[in-house]
This record gives C-alpha cells, sequence and structure tokens, in this order.
C-alpha cells in the first residue's frame, strides 16, 4: 500500500514538473517535449528584395490598331500650351513650338473662334432645354388637369344618376299629390252645392279643406327640393363643364407647344450638327497626315514599389503563409514598334503613313512624332475600353498565386488595396 502512495506522489510531481515547464512558468526551466514551434513573422527581407526585383507582372494583353492625324496633333500642343502659356512670359515656349508646328500660329489664333462656336452651340443646347422642360411643365400640367377632369366627371355622373333617380321619385309623387288635389277639389265643389244634409257636408268640406292643404304644403316642400337638387345639378353641370374647358385649353397649348418644338428641334438639330461640324473640322484640309498604328498594350502589377508592410511572410508550425496587400493592375506598357510587328504569316510595319497631303518636306520630325504619340494614347484608350484593367484583375490573383508559389511560398493570400477607380 505504501509503495502504491509512493508511485502515485512520483506521477502527480512529474506532471506537475512538465506543466511548468511547458507553459514557461519560469524563465530559467522550459521544456519542449512535444516539439511546438512558435508563431512569428519571419524576418525576410532577402525574399522581399528578390520580388521587388520582378519589377512588374502583366496579366493581361491587347493588340489593336488605330489611326492618328495632324489635326489630333495640333489639338494636343495647343491643349498643352494652353496648360503652360501663364509661365511663358516672354514666349518662349510660343516660338519654340511655331518653329517645330508651322501650323500653331494658325491653330492658335483660331481659338477665339473656335471658343465663340462653342458658346453659340451651348447657348443654341440651352434654350431648346428651356423650351424641353416648358413643353415638359405643360404636359405635366396638361396630365394633372385630364387627372381633374376625370375624377370630376366621375363625381358628376354619381350626382347625376342621383339626380335623375331622386326627381323622378319626386316628380311621381308630386303627380300623385296633384291628382289628389283635383280629386279633393272636385269633391268639395260638389259638396258645396247640395244643400241637403248641410250640416254633415259642412264638416266634411272642412276635412277635405284640411287634407287639401297639407297636400298642397307636401306640393310646395316637393317642389322647393326639386328645385334645389336642380340648382345643385347645374352647378354639378357646370364645374364639370368648367373642367372640360380648362383641358380643353391646356391641351390646345400643349399641341401648340409640340408644334413648336418640334420645329424648334429640327432647327436646332439642323445649327447644333453645322457648329459641332465647324468645330471638329479643326484641320486645315490641304495639308494632312494621318498614321496607323498597331501595337500592344498590357496591363498587371507593378511589384517594385511593394512595401515591406504590405508583404508578409508568417510561419505557423510546419507552413509558411504569404500575405500579399497590393495595389489594383494599372496599364504597364504602351508599344507601338517602329519599325515591324512579326506574325505567323509576315511582318507588319507598327506605324504606317495612311495618307499624306501636301509634300514630304513640309511635315516637320515634332509634326510626325507627335502624331505617332496621339496613336499610343489612342491605343491605350481602346484598351481601357475594351475592359484590359478588369481582365487584368480578374486573371491577377490566380497569376499571382501561381508567382509566389514559384518564389517557394506554398500558400498565399492576396488582398487589394481599396482605390475608388483602377490605376491606368
Amino acid at each position: 500500500m505504501k509503495i502504491v502512495k509512493i508511485v502515485i506522489g512520483i506521477i502527480i510531481l512529474t506532471a506537475i514538473i512538465i506543466l511548468i515547464g511547458e507553459t514557461g512558468l519560469l524563465p530559467f526551466f522550459k521544456l519542449n517535449i512535444f516539439k511546438r514551434k512558435p508563431l512569428k513573422i519571419s524576418e525576410t527581407p532577402v525574399k522581399i528584395k528578390q520580388i521587388r526585383n520582378i519589377g512588374e507582372l502583366i496579366t493581361a494583353e491587347f493588340y489593336g490598331e488605330v489611326y492618328a492625324d495632324l489635326n489630333d496633333a495640333y489639338k494636343e500642343v495647343i491643349k498643352n500650351y494652353n496648360e503652360k502659356k501663364a509661365q511663358d512670359t516672354i514666349g518662349i515656349l510660343r516660338d519654340s513650338l511655331s518653329e517645330n508646328f508651322p501650323l500653331f500660329t494658325k491653330y492658335l489664333n483660331r481659338q477665339n473662334e473656335i471658343n465663340q462656336k462653342k458658346a453659340e452651340a451651348e447657348n443654341l443646347k440651352r434654350e431648346f432645354e428651356e423650351l424641353k422642360k416648358s413643353l415638359f411643365l405643360q404636359r405635366t400640367k396638361t396630365d394633372s388637369i385630364k387627372k381633374f377632369v376625370l375624377k370630376e366627371e366621375k363625381i358628376y355622373n354619381e350626382k347625376h344618376t342621383n339626380y335623375t333617380n331622386q326627381t323622378n321619385e319626386l316628380s311621381k309623387k308630386l303627380k300623385e299629390l296633384q291628382k289628389e288635389e283635383k280629386k279633393l277639389k272636385r269633391r268639395i265643389r260638389k259638396l258645396s252645392r247640395t244643400s241637403k244634409r248641410r250640416k254633415q257636408n259642412k264638416e266634411e268640406i272642412e276635412q277635405n279643406k284640411s287634407t287639401l292643404s297639407n297636400i298642397r304644403d307636401n306640393i310646395e316642400i316637393i317642389q322647393n327640393e326639386l328645385d334645389e337638387k336642380s340648382k345643385e345639378h347645374e352647378k354639378a353641370q357646370t364645374k364639370y363643364k368648367e373642367a372640360n374647358r380648362l383641358y380643353a385649353s391646356a391641351n390646345n397649348e400643349m399641341k401648340e407647344q409640340e408644334k413648336r418644338y418640334q420645329k424648334k428641334e429640327k432647327l436646332f438639330n439642323r445649327k447644333y450638327n453645322k457648329i459641332k461640324k465647324e468645330i471638329n473640322n479643326f484641320m486645315v484640309n490641304r495639308k494632312n497626315l494621318v498614321y496607323i498604328g498597331r501595337g500592344w498594350v498590357k496591363a498587371g502589377f507593378n511589384i517594385k514599389n511593394i512595401t515591406e508592410d504590405k508583404l508578409k511572410i508568417i510561419n505557423r508550425n510546419d507552413s509558411t503563409i504569404l500575405k500579399v496587400t497590393i495595389k489594383e493592375p494599372e496599364i504597364l506598357i504602351t508599344d507601338i514598334n517602329p519599325w515591324y510587328i512579326k506574325t505567323k504569316d509576315e511582318e507588319i510595319p507598327g506605324y504606317e503613313i495612311f495618307m499624306q497631303k501636301g509634300r514630304q518636306k513640309k511635315f516637320t520630325d515634332q509634326e510626325g512624332q507627335m502624331v505617332k504619340q496621339i496613336c499610343k494614347q489612342k491605343l491605350k484608350e481602346e484598351a481601357i475600353k475594351k475592359d484590359i484593367i478588369k481582365k487584368a484583375r480578374n486573371t491577377g490573383i490566380e497569376t499571382l498565386i501561381k508567382f509566389f508559389n514559384l518564389m517557394g511560398f506554398k500558400y498565399v493570400e492576396i488582398t487589394f488595396e481599396p482605390t475608388t477607380e483602377p490605376a491606368v
């Protein structure tokens, strides 16, 4: 029995020692019998640097064909100049642009004319919108009056039905009373002429006269009631006719406004389109240069700017988890090869002159370069219209996970930084 107690005591003491060692209650006495690994964030600056060195990760591509002309180029030149002209106090920028872009001064001088045309177009549009608003208000007013008329019509019809039924009933009673009145009058006259039984006749005459008086009172009451109902009916009828008159007037006014609107609409469209054509016809027709541009737009993720707080490596037991917070995808490359683009069957030029008016020597290098630059801008805009950013994001998560898998991370969690609109 004593031996059993000793064994139990040893077991309890051993359990206490293991508990203290595993929990680390004593800093100088620690055990790790179960070989557990503590949760910690690894210091991995080398791996983060390697990830940054990748630079850019492309997840969507767009190939397209666009064109731009000298008109587009000069619009861009004028736009850039207007943004910087406040700093061009002594005209150095203007002189430089005039030298490199021979039509610059002509285009600049036409700015006031173009602005006047735009103001004219806006005034026309404003006048037309006011007319449109006026017609809308008239239609609303007419519809409101129509609803009122329909409501009054329903009330009038109900009152007219009640009036007809009531007057018919009262007229029927009136005829019966008038018939009874005539009958009593005849009876009284007859009794008055009879000399026999004069006393008895006198009593009957008085009774008949009293009854006749009551009948006449009732006749008067019914006639007054008929007159009152006739007045009420006439009043309801007048109100209904007035509502119809108002509706007819409003409807006629609406139709007149619709005619004026349709006439003004045709005139507005003709004038407005003419002004827009004049504004868009910004080019000097006797000289033009049109390039076709063919190239690639590539979108994806800019990894080279990633910071350590956006990329964390966590070791947990036997697994390593990479948590990445990354910016939304953006346009990384817009490229039109100045020479040739190789395809399976042939080599096609990246830039190709589609149309050329005027002598070759009249086009400066800067004009040609600006037209090519506009081609690139349009290619990028076309790619954005075709949802290249959306496609880059959709394929981005899977691509990023595979990319980081190749870097040696088996488990990867990707989240995107909140943004109001995609980067382009």
